[in-house]
């Protein structure tokens, strides 16, 4: 995924600023490793949005490499405010504009962000993305779409977002660390849905995928039904 934002103003701060911030991160799976640098290697803007996702390859002090992707965004005002308050963890920096004093941060903390997220899982194939949308998808989807998201944070996996569970019972996963080829969770996902027709998991919904100039395929989220939490297994 080598692109030129590697070589664009600002990625080495940005760089420096992720080295601190990505161990402080629940969806971040190697805490237990010494991050030596990060590099931004490819960057697609989120159009509309004024937010991007992020390609991060990260090097760790035994010279192992892993990639990530991390949707950014810079919020002003208000709203700034309000993310400080709600969800502090998601900022990476206080920053200084033309437009005055503004926060660079996680964009899946914005509303308007997890709405586009979760609408892309369900549309038909874009550039520079394809989005897969599962026949069961229309099953699940509630005449009251337009309903506030809820942002969860899965340890080592990623991000999920839900919909208000008593309007529209769908999450959107997405998958923080990267790998070629199509996520295990939705090849199997998939396959139990559509194939075997099998009732004990989950529906699989659709996914959005990235593909290399080589065709290669790389899962970057996917949309699933809610279940909703009924207790342990001794329960």
């Amino acid at each position: 995924m080598a692109s030129k934002a590697a070589d664009s103003p600002g990625s080495d701060l940005l760089g420096q600023l992720l080295i601190t911030y990505l161990p402080h991160q629940r969806w971040f799976g190697a805490k237990s490793r010494t991050i030596k640098s990060v590099t931004v290697v490819d960057s697609a803007e989120l159009p509309g949005l004024n937010a991007a996702l992020v390609f991060l390859e990260i090097t760790y002090d035994d010279d192992g490499t892993s990639i990530y992707q991390i949707p950014l965004t810079i919020t002003f005002g208000e709203a700034a405010e309000t993310i400080r308050a709600s969800d502090p963890t998601s900022i990476l920096a206080t920053i200084t504009t033309a437009s005055g004093p503004a926060i660079l941060h996680d964009a899946v903390a914005r509303e308007d962000v997890r709405q586009a997220s979760f609408n892309s899982s369900k549309r038909t194939p874009t550039c520079p993305h394809e989005t897969a949308p599962s026949p069961a998808t229309a099953a699940a989807r509630s005449p009251r779409i337009a309903m506030p998201i809820h942002c969860l944070h899965a340890r080592l996996r990623g991000t999920i977002q839900h919909l208000d569970p008593l309007r529209c019972e769908v999450i959107l996963k997405l998958f923080r660390r990267l790998q070629p080829g199509e996520n295990p969770d939705t090849e199997i996902g998939r396959f139990l849905t559509e194939t075997a027709h099998f009732p004990r998991i989950p529906p699989f919904l659709g996914d959005i995928t990235l593909r290399s100039n080589d065709g290669e395929p790389t899962t970057i989220a996917m949309l699933q039904a809610l279940i909703e939490n009924e207790g342990d297994g001794w329960q």
